[in-house]
Parts: structure tokens; sequence; C-alpha cells
């Protein structure tokens, strides 16, 4: 579930970018053809993904959680990969270092 839904910080930056518009064939031609200047991604964070297996383990939080977290992590680890492509740097997936650019994408693709 976790795995899937992490993908919804792009609609929320389609949104940003191009206001309310529910033509999911947009959507996709937006993405797929890296119309955007800016990416937020919010969810697509190395940070976010320690600090959730940290609170796991300090808490002793049960299955669902840890199963949340194992589905952030593949989907984590099959972007790195699958985008690797379009990246100038995989330092993309720290939030930290976007915001640090002002979440200006060309710093991070090709």
């Amino acid at each position: 579930m976790s795995g899937f839904l992490i993908d919804l910080d792009h609609v929320l930056d389609y949104y940003l970018h191009t206001g309310i518009n529910l033509r999911v064939v947009n959507f996709f031609h937006w993405c797929n053809n890296r119309k955007f200047e800016y990416l937020t991604l919010i969810f697509h964070s190395f940070e976010l993904l320690f600090i959730l297996w940290i609170v796991i383990y300090m808490f002793g939080l049960g299955s669902f959680w840890v199963a949340l977290a194992i589905g952030f992590s593949q989907h984590m680890i099959l972007d790195l990969f699958g985008n690797g492509k379009f990246l100038k740097t995989h330092s993309i997936y720290f939030l930290t270092l976007r915001a640090a650019k002002g979440f200006r994408i060309k710093d991070f693709l090709h």
C-alpha cells in the first residue's frame, strides 16, 4: 500500500504546476515528458524513510508499520534504479537538498 501511496506526491506537484485538472492523460503526459520545473515530492525522501524506521524501532511499532516502511523502502530503491538514466545525481531523493535548491529540478535531471 505505501509503495503505491508514496506516488501521491506526484499528483500534488502536478496540481501545483497546472491547477486542478482531473484528466488523467494530462497527468501522465506531464510526468512522462518531464514538463515540470519544480518538484517538491514530499514523500520521496530518504530523511522521511529514515525517521520512519527510527520511530518504528524506538516505539516498537507493530507489523502494520513495518510493512508500511518496507513498501516505502522498496519504492525508493526501485526509483533509484528505475530513474537512474534521467538523474544527474541520486541526491534528488533527499528532501533537504531539493529544498536547498528551491525545488528546481534542473539541478538533478539530465
